[in-house]
């Protein structure tokens, strides 16, 4: 089973490569879709999203129940510092994950997050992209 994803413009490489591995693991089941490219900022600043590249993936959940969203998350998580079956042994590069008030940061770990409440898996690659996007 797979789950759609919906993007009116580009992913990249990383974001298409975590999109399969997701639909291949076992927090599949508990994805409704992925919502790719948004050409915006983060909320409440001067910087673009990692969506206005491409480079992340908000994975919405069919019952985005505490639990659920954790499940997604530990998923992800999981496929950023383990080599795994479903990503062919080769960690998946990702930068940031968010769910409710939490947030995992590569080289730094798990942490407070202060930003707007996420009530979906958002989840975003190495190397983030920097400056102004295409479609700004």
């Amino acid at each position: 089973m797979t789950f759609p994803v919906l993007s009116v413009s580009v992913e990249t490489k990383r974001c298409k490569r975590f999109i399969r591995v997701m639909e291949r693991g076992r927090a599949d089941h508990l994805i409704k879709q992925g919502e790719v490219f948004a050409c915006k900022k983060v909320v409440n600043t001067d910087v673009w999203s990692q969506h206005a590249w491409g480079n992340a993936v908000d994975l919405i959940l069919k019952d985005p129940s505490v639990i659920n969203l954790h499940d997604v998350a530990m998923n992800a998580f999981h496929q950023a510092t383990k080599r795994t079956i479903a990503n062919r042994g080769v960690r998946v590069p990702i930068q940031t994950i968010i769910w409710t008030d939490r947030a995992w940061v590569y080289g730094r770990g798990w942490e407070a997050y202060t930003g707007e409440y996420h009530n979906h898996v958002h989840v975003d690659f190495r190397p983030p992209k920097e400056g102004t996007p295409p479609c700004a």
